[in-house]
């Protein structure tokens, strides 16, 4: 068999704290409280709107901030100029995404952007807050962009065993890059537009079903032990945390309660 896919992951939504705080772990190894320390201090000097907010979503009347936030980044981060310089003219020709934008799903404060104000040479940032700063410029521009869509290629074969072992199917996977996406400005290194093994994938693909591809060139076991769960980090936990309650049944919850 082969099958074929497009895949779309659409960009991810400007931070809230718990997100940015796990982006923080994710990237610069960080625990929860030094995140929040360094948004406070970022927001007292004016750099980013509130930091204590559980909202990832923009209200409408953010939209002039957040294309002075479009161009603090281009600034700071001059390789985002012709990303910036397309969401500037989207928004002019009122095509820019209104995704972000949603008052409905905004409770006391909206997401974590960046305010506008621009860095001044004579007051730098210190070394944490300008990996930060960063951090939430690059995800406030990505939030505007098209989605990140891949090509996903899934082909299977069957390998004749032994006399009464019956066929094994073996699967091959392998993925071409259509468009980068929002993918193109979160910073690390850029996805390859295509998988090394796409191309045996493919020619294996084209064999015609029931076709013999001839005996394999070599085969290789593994032997691997169970390794147990890593430690968490401070973004691995504050993930849990959030997701505490999603698998516990209903009944099990009625059951804890007094009188259950």
């Amino acid at each position: 068999f082969h099958q074929v896919r497009q895949v779309e992951r659409a960009a991810p939504l400007p931070f809230d704290l718990a997100t940015l705080q796990v982006e923080a772990s994710r990237a610069f190894g960080w625990t929860a409280d030094r995140t929040l320390r360094r948004a406070q201090e970022l927001y007292e000097k004016q750099y980013l709107s509130y930091p204590r907010t559980d909202s990832r979503f923009l209200t409408w009347d953010l939209k002039g901030q957040v294309l002075d936030a479009f161009q603090v980044a281009a600034v700071l981060l001059p390789e985002l100029e012709p990303v910036v310089a397309k969401l500037l003219e989207a928004a002019e020709g009122d095509t820019l995404s209104g995704r972000p934008f949603n008052a409905a799903r905004v409770r006391d404060h909206h997401a974590i952007i960046p305010t506008g104000k621009r860095v001044a040479d004579d007051a730098p940032l210190g070394e944490d807050e300008r990996r930060l700063f960063t951090l939430v410029a690059r995800r406030t521009v990505a939030a505007f962009l098209d989605p990140f869509r891949v090509e996903e290629h899934r082909v299977g074969a069957w390998v004749e065993g032994e006399a009464d072992a019956g066929p094994l199917a073996l699967e091959a996977r392998a993925r071409r890059v259509l468009a980068e996406g929002w993918r193109a400005v979160e910073g690390g290194p850029p996805p390859a537009p295509e998988d090394p093994h796409l191309q045996a994938v493919e020619a294996l693909a084209g064999a015609d079903p029931g076709t013999s591809l001839g005996p394999l060139g070599s085969v290789e076991v593994e032997e691997r032990n169970p390794m147990r769960p890593r430690a968490h980090t401070d973004g691995t936990l504050i993930r849990a945390m959030e997701r505490a309650g999603d698998e516990v049944p209903v009944e099990e919850v009625d059951a804890a309660a007094p009188g259950g």
